[in-house]
C-alpha cells in the first residue's frame, strides 16, 4: 500500500498539493496559506515607499502588534480547522470534485480574511501618515498583496519564474540619485499596478486548474478512488498517470500564459529602466534582475565580478595596474553578459515547454543550458587567471577571503586590504548575525577527516598533566604520526577525489549523463580503505601514548579516543530523520564537557559516570562507520537505477520507477537507523552522565547539548545577541544606557533561549513502512508539531526584531553609525538575487 501512496503523492501533487508534506512556513500552515507579515517585511516596505520617522515607527510597531494578535486568533480558529480538513482530504486516493470544490472555497475565504487583516493594517498606517502619503502607503499595500499572491498553495507552481521578481524594488535599491529616481517613479507605479493585477489573476487560475484536473479524472471514471482501488489494479494506476499528464497539459496552459505575461512585463520594464540608467546603478540593476528573474542561470560561478571590483579598490595598487584590471573587468563583463543573455533565452524556451506532469519534458533543453553555463565557468576561470597575473597569488587569495566575508559585492566602502578577515572592521558581529555556515560545527564534512593537529595534542598533554619528559615524548610520537599520515592518508585522499570526479561525465552524442562503474567502485573501495587506515594510524598513536603515560592515565586516553571518533566525518548520504527539517545531529559530548563552564566536582562526576560507557560507545561508533560506508555505496547504485528509470522521457516505466522508489525508501530507513543508533547511544550516555547534578548545572549542560544537536534551531542568523555584544563594547555609553542595554539583553536572551528550546522536537521512532494507519498518524502528528514549531520560530524572529528596534532607540545616532550592522538588521533580500550578487 505504501507504494500506491507514494505514486499518488507524485501524481496528485498539482491536484491536491496539500496531500504531500511541505516545508512549514512562518505561522505554521505547512506552506498552504500566506503567512502573517513579519516585522522585517513590513519595515522593508515602509522604508522603500513610505519612509516614516522614528516616532511614527514606534506607533506602527504597536499597530503591527495588534495585527499579529488578530492573525494569531485567525490561525488558532479557522486556519486550524482548515488544515485539519486538508489533512483529511489528502489522506490517500483521488478526492471527489465536490470535496475539492469545497476545499477551494474554504481556501479562498481564508485568503480573503488574511488580505483583510493586511489591508486594515495599511489603512491604519495611511491614517497615521496623512492624506498626502496615502499613495505611498498604497504602493506598500500592493507590494504586500503581490507577496501574498505568490505564496500559499496556489502561489507556487513550476515554471512560474517571474513570481519573485520586483523590478520596482530593484530600481529603488540601485543607488540612483533622488532626482533621477523621481523621474522614473511614474513608470514604476504603472508597472506595480499592472503586476499586482496579474499576480492576483494567476492565483485565481491556480484554483481553476485544480478543479479542471479533478473534473478530467472524474470524466475518465478515475475520480473519488481509494488507494485500495488503485493497489488492486495496476493498469488503472497507469491510466491515472496518463490522464493526469493529458489533463495537466491542457489545464496548465492558462497558468503558463499568465506567467509569460508577468515575465514579459518584468522584461519590458527592466529594459526601459536599464536604458534610462547608467554606470553602477545600471550594472547593479542588471545583475540583480537576472539573479531573481533567472535563478537557473546560477549567478556568477567564480565570483569574478566581486573580485574585480574589490581589486579596483586596493589602494596599494598603482593606477597603471588598476587600468589593466579595469580593462580586463570590462572585457570579462562583455563576454559574460553575452553568455548570460544566451542562457536567459534558453530558460525562457524551457519554461514555455513545461508541463509539470511530464517529467521527461521538464528535463528537455537542460543540455544546452549546461553547455552555456560551462562556458561561463571557463570564462570566469580564465579571467581570474588574468586578475591573478596582475595582483599576484597572495593578494588574490586575500581578496577571495574578503569576498566570502563581504556582505554586498556592490559595497564600495573601504580598502579590501585595510584589515584581514576576522580583524577590526570585518563584516562579522556588528554587521550581521552569525549565519549557520559561519559557526564551527562539531562534525567534519569531508570524505576523510583531518589528522590530529598540534592544538588537539597539546590539549591532551595538558589534560594528562605530563611532566616535561613525557610531554616531549608525546610530541615526538605526534610528529611521527603526522609523517605517517602524510605518507599514507594524503595519497588516499587524492585518489578518492580523483575517482569521485570521474564517476559522472556528459555524453555529448546522447545528451545524457554517463556513469563510470569502474570509477564508482574505486571510489567506494578507496573510502573504505581510508577509513580503516585512519583508524589504524589513530589507534597506533593512542596506544603509544598510553604505553608512555601509564595505566593511571588510561581512562583519559580512552576519552581522547572517543573524542576523536565523535569528531569524525559526517555521513554523506543519509537524509534528515525528521522529514520536516528538525533532525537531531550527532554530538561530540566530550567536547561539550571539555568546553563547559562547570565546577571541578561536577566535571569529575560526569567523567566518572561516562567512564563505564566509553568502551561500548567507542565500539559502536567504529562499527557504524563501516555500516554507513556500505549504505553510501548502495545509495550510489540506487541513484543510478533511479536515473535509468527516469531517463527515457515519455517512455518511462512508472511501475519500475516506483520499485526504485520503494528500494530507496527501504535503504533510507536503514541509513536513518544507523544515524539513530549513534544519536540514541550518545544522547543516552550524556543524559545519564549529567543526571546526578543539581538542576541548574544539569540544565546548563543540557542546553549546550541541544545547541549542538539542533543547529537548524539554535544557529540562527536573526539572533540579536551579537548586536548587544557589539553595542556593549562602545566606549561612550552612559551609565543609563549600559543599565538599559543590560536589562534588555537579559530579558531578550532568556526569551530567545526559551523560544529555541520549545522548538526542540520530541524523540519518536517512525513505525514500520507497511503499517499504513500508524504511518499516517505519525506523519500527521509530525506535521502538526512542525506547524507549532513554525509559529514559535515566527514569534522568536519577531522578538529579535523588536529587541533590535529597542536597542536602536537606546543608542544615539552617532553611536549607531559605528554599528552599521544594527542599521542593516532585518533587511530582506531575495535569496536568489542575494546569491547572484554576493549578498548574504
Amino acid at each position: 500500500m505504501s507504494r500506491v501512496r507514494s505514486v499518488l503523492i507524485a501524481l496528485l501533487l498539482f491536484v491536491v498539493a496539500f496531500a504531500a508534506p511541505r516545508a512549514a512556513e512562518a505561522q505554521g500552515t505547512s506552506g498552504q496559506l500566506p503567512d502573517p507579515m513579519p516585522t522585517t517585511e513590513l519595515n522593508d516596505l515602509l522604508k522603500r515607499y513610505v519612509k516614516p520617522d522614528s516616532t511614527q515607527m514606534a506607533t506602527i510597531e504597536t499597530l503591527h502588534d495588534d495585527y499579529r494578535t488578530q492573525f494569531r486568533e485567525l490561525r488558532e480558529s479557522e486556519i486550524e480547522k482548515f488544515l485539519k480538513d486538508m489533512q483529511a482530504l489528502g489522506g490517500g486516493g483521488v478526492p471527489s470534485k465536490a470535496s475539492v470544490l469545497e476545499f477551494t472555497r474554504k481556501y479562498d475565504r481564508i485568503n480573503a480574511k488574511i488580505a483583510e487583516l493586511d489591508d486594515n493594517l495599511f489603512d491604519a498606517i495611511a491614517t497615521l501618515m496623512g492624506d498626502d502619503r496615502r499613495p505611498d502607503v498604497k504602493r506598500a499595500k500592493d507590494a504586500r498583496a503581490r507577496v501574498r499572491a505568490s505564496t500559499g498553495m496556489m502561489g507556487q507552481f513550476p515554471g512560474m519564474g517571474g513570481r519573485s521578481v520586483d523590478v520596482s524594488r530593484l530600481v529603488m535599491e540601485s543607488g540612483l540619485p533622488a532626482s533621477e529616481l523621481a523621474a522614473l517613479q511614474p513608470e514604476l507605479v504603472s508597472y506595480e499596478e499592472r503586476l499586482t493585477s496579474l499576480s492576483k489573476e494567476i492565483s485565481g487560475a491556480g484554483t481553476k486548474m485544480m478543479l479542471e484536473m479533478v473534473d478530467a479524472l472524474e470524466k475518465a471514471n478515475l475520480g473519488n478512488m481509494t488507494e485500495q482501488d488503485l493497489a488492486a489494479d495496476p493498469e488503472r494506476m497507469q491510466q491515472l498517470m496518463t490522464v493526469m499528464q493529458e489533463a495537466m497539459a491542457k489545464a496548465y496552459k492558462p497558468m503558463a500564459e499568465k506567467s509569460a505575461n508577468i515575465s514579459e512585463l518584468h522584461a519590458k520594464t527592466f529594459r526601459s529602466m536599464h536604458a534610462r540608467m547608467s554606470g553602477e546603478a545600471a550594472r547593479k540593476l542588471r545583475v540583480r534582475f537576472l539573479g531573481t528573474a533567472y535563478p537557473e542561470v546560477g549567478g556568477d560561478p567564480a565570483g569574478v565580478e566581486a573580485l574585480f571590483r574589490a581589486a579596483l579598490r586596493v589602494k596599494a595598487l598603482d593606477e597603471g595596474v588598476k587600468s589593466q584590471i579595469n580593462d580586463a573587468y570590462r572585457s570579462w563583463q562583455a563576454s559574460d553578459d553575452a553568455l548570460v543573455d544566451q542562457a536567459a533565452k534558453l530558460v525562457d524556451a524551457n519554461r514555455a515547454k513545461i508541463n509539470p506532469m511530464d517529467f521527461g519534458a521538464m528535463g528537455e533543453g537542460q543540455q544546452a543550458l549546461t553547455e552555456v553555463m560551462t562556458k561561463r565557468g571557463e570564462l570566469g576561470q580564465k579571467s581570474l587567471e588574468t586578475l591573478k597575473s596582475l595582483v599576484g597569488d597572495e593578494r588574490l587569495g586575500k581578496l577571495i577571503g574578503r569576498r566570502i566575508a563581504a556582505n554586498d559585492m556592490f559595497d564600495e566602502s573601504g580598502d579590501p586590504e585595510a584589515a584581514e578577515v576576522g580583524e577590526g572592521e570585518e563584516p562579522g558581529i556588528g554587521m550581521h548575525a552569525p549565519a549557520p555556515g559561519e559557526i564551527e560545527m562539531d562534525m567534519e564534512t569531508g570524505e576523510v577527516e583531518r589528522s590530529l593537529d598540534v592544538g588537539s595534542v597539546q590539549g591532551l598533554i595538558a589534560r594528562l598533566e605530563l611532566d616535561a619528559g613525557m610531554k616531549a615524548a608525546v610530541e615526538t610520537m605526534h610528529s611521527d604520526y603526522l609523517k605517517k599520515w602524510t605518507d599514507e592518508i594524503e595519497p588516499l585522499r587524492s585518489k578518492i577525489a580523483e575517482a569521485q570526479a570521474g564517476i559522472w561525465s556528459w555524453d555529448q552524442d546522447t545528451g545524457r549523463a554517463h556513469i563510470s562503474a569502474e570509477k564508482r567502485d574505486a571510489y567506494h573501495s578507496l573510502r573504505k580503505e581510508a577509513m580503516n587506515k585512519v583508524l589504524e594510524i589513530d589507534d597506533a598513536f593512542f596506544n603509544d601514548v598510553a604505553n608512555v603515560v601509564g595505566e593511571s592515565k588510561a581512562a583519559a586516553i580512552d576519552l581522547a579516543r572517543l573524542d576523536r571518533l565523535m569528531a569524525g566525518p559526517r555521513a554523506s548520504s543519509s537524509m534528515p530523520r525528521n522529514v520536516f527539517g528538525e533532525s537531531e545531529q550527532s554530538v561530540n559530548v566530550i567536547r561539550i564537557l571539555r568546553d563547559a563552564d562547570v565546577s571541578t566536582d561536577d566535571r569529575a562526576k560526569i567523567m566518572a559516570a561516562l567512564a563505564p560507557k566509553v568502551a561500548e560507545l567507542t565500539g559502536l561508533l567504529r562499527s557504524l562507520r563501516g555500516e554507513q560506508l556500505e549504505g553510501d555505496r548502495e545509495m550510489q547504485l540506487l541513484q543510478e537505477a533511479s536515473q535509468q528509470a527516469y531517463s527515457e522521457g515519455d517512455t518511462q516505466d512508472p511501475i519500475e520507477a516506483q520499485k526504485v522508489g520503494q528500494r530507496w525508501m527501504e535503504l533510507q530507513k536503514r541509513l536513518d537507523q544507523i544515524g539513530q543508533k549513534r544519536t540514541d547511544a550518545v544522547s543516552g550516555a550524556w543524559t545519564s552522565a549529567i543526571e546526578g547534578l543539581d538542576p541548574a548545572a544539569k540544565d546548563l549542560l543540557q542546553l549546550a547539548y541541544e545547541r549542538e544537536a539542533f543547529p537548524s534551531i539554535f544557529h540562527d542568523p536573526r539572533c540579536a545577541l551579537p548586536y548587544f555584544e557589539k553595542a556593549t563594547d562602545l566606549g561612550d555609553l552612559s551609565d543609563a544606557q549600559r543599565t538599559e542595554i543590560a536589562a534588555l539583553q537579559k530579558r531578550y536572551s532568556d526569551e530567545y533561549t526559551g523560544h529555541c528550546r520549545k522548538m526542540v522536537p520530541k524523540r519518536e521512532v517512525p513505525p514500520a513502512p507497511d503499517d499504513e494507519d500508524s504511518n499516517r498518524d505519525f506523519w500527521q502528528r509530525r506535521m502538526a508539531e512542525e506547524n507549532e514549531r513554525a509559529k514559535i520560530r515566527f514569534e522568536r524572529d519577531e522578538r529579535s526584531q523588536r529587541a533590535v528596534s529597542q536597542l536602536r532607540r537606546i543608542l544615539t545616532p552617532e553611536q549607531l553609525k559605528r554599528l552599521p550592522g544594527l542599521e542593516r538588521y532585518g533587511e530582506t533580500d531575495d535569496e536568489s538575487s542575494a546569491s547572484w550578487s554576493g549578498r548574504d
